[in-house]
């Protein structure tokens, strides 16, 4: 699944269409769709928000009311799980790797990379299952067994340690195979890592896929 997720890195725009609708003093009559964040309408004592994206929803609460918005696992499918520890690279900063929104058919993702070496290249590892295989200079390889690849270079923001982001928004595309979880790491390219391997690397993050 993901491996035809990410192979296909392409940025898509979620696209969606609302109808307005006011009366017994309540009004909902703007809608925004966006890529991200929370976006809200609000008016007397109700305010209305709601993410297209996020993994854990939104929550609002106000008087004896209380909203809550997003993607769930119940709806989407699957939920998304950080674990195990990464390599510092540079500085001694340990760079952070997450995946947010529904990881299903149809629906958007973001994989984002954070704190890597600034200017530094990324490289995205798959597999099916979790592990903490040494690689050298106290680096753990969280994926294993690993599917064919890796995916990248894909480039971190410019700039020096720790300042190596990489926000990257993905449609996920018809699945016909049916896995029960796929793990992602990244090893970005980092000749100052203090391991001497030439690498930092991120936590893993699996995707478990419901039934």
């Amino acid at each position: 699944m993901s491996r035809l997720l990410l192979s296909a890195l392409a940025t898509g725009a979620l696209a969606a269409a609302a109808a307005a609708q006011s009366g017994g003093g309540f009004d909902l009559t703007w809608h925004a769709t966006a890529a991200g964040g929370v976006t809200a309408a609000s008016g007397g004592g109700f305010r209305l928000a709601a993410s297209t994206d996020v993994e854990e929803g939104a929550e609002l609460a106000g008087g004896a009311f209380r909203l809550d918005g997003g993607f769930w696992p119940g709806v989407c499918g699957s939920f998304i799980q950080s674990y195990g520890a990464g390599c510092a690279g540079t500085g001694g900063i340990v760079p952070q790797f997450s995946m947010r929104g529904c990881d299903a058919s149809g629906y958007d993702v973001v994989l984002e990379v954070q704190q890597g070496i600034g200017g530094g290249q990324a490289f995205l590892f798959l597999g099916l299952g979790q592990a903490a295989l040494p690689m050298g200079g106290g680096c753990l390889l969280n994926v294993f067994p690993l599917l064919p690849g890796p995916i990248g270079p894909l480039p971190l923001a410019p700039g020096g340690p720790g300042a190596g982001n990489l926000s990257l928004p993905v449609t996920v595309p018809p699945i016909t195979a049916v896995v029960a979880t796929i793990t992602h790491q990244v090893f970005v390219s980092d000749p100052g890592a203090p391991s001497g391997t030439g690498f930092s690397n991120t936590n893993g993050v699996a995707v478990h896929l419901g039934g």
